[in-house]
């Protein structure tokens, strides 16, 4: 039987703590997951965290990754040839 998935956890956890900023040891005791799967999940969504510094991560609001998805989405094709 295959272990259940801790993607909802860790959603949760972000959802509840947007704003605030956690070494990643500290989070996965809260979230109740290893850090080979926290930071796997880090390194999928970068949008959703700022590395603060070593080990450490801001926790960024969905509003903050929708822009940073948007701003790439809103580029024309002249525009991104051009950089």
């Amino acid at each position: 039987m295959p272990k259940p998935s801790k993607t909802p956890a860790i959603e949760n956890f972000l959802t509840e703590n947007v704003g605030k900023s956690f070494p990643t040891k500290e989070m996965c005791d809260k979230i109740g997951c290893s850090l080979p799967t926290l930071l796997n999940y880090i390194k999928s969504n970068p949008s959703k965290f700022t590395q603060i510094s070593y080990g450490t991560y801001h926790i960024n609001s969905d509003v903050t990754s929708i822009t940073t998805m948007n701003s790439v989405d809103n580029v024309t094709d002249e525009e991104w040839e051009n950089n």
